[in-house]
């Protein structure tokens, strides 16, 4: 687990795994730097296969389909979250 306070931070972490895969990108739209969006895109450009999930109070705004408005339990994240990485258990 890595963890980044800033955009910039998050795509130094994400460049730094090269070749190591990553699963899941939880970004929020308030995100020092950018947005959780931009960000998004911009990982995913790099690691296609990860997951992604954004934590909004505005749902007009993302376009995936790994979205979480805020605000939100304990509960629904780990849903979330489980749904992104394992939907055939959902």
């Amino acid at each position: 687990m890595f963890e980044a306070d800033t955009a910039a931070e998050a795509q130094i972490v994400c460049n730094a795994l090269k070749d190591e895969q990553l699963d899941l990108l939880i970004v929020a739209d308030e995100l020092a730097g950018s947005t959780g969006h931009a960000l998004g895109e911009r990982i995913l450009a790099g690691c296609p296969n990860a997951k992604v999930l954004h934590l909004s109070t505005m749902p007009s705004l993302v376009l995936s389909s790994g979205f979480l408005q805020k605000p939100f339990t304990t509960g629904q994240l780990m849903n979330a979250v489980q749904s992104l990485l394992h939907p055939r258990t959902q």
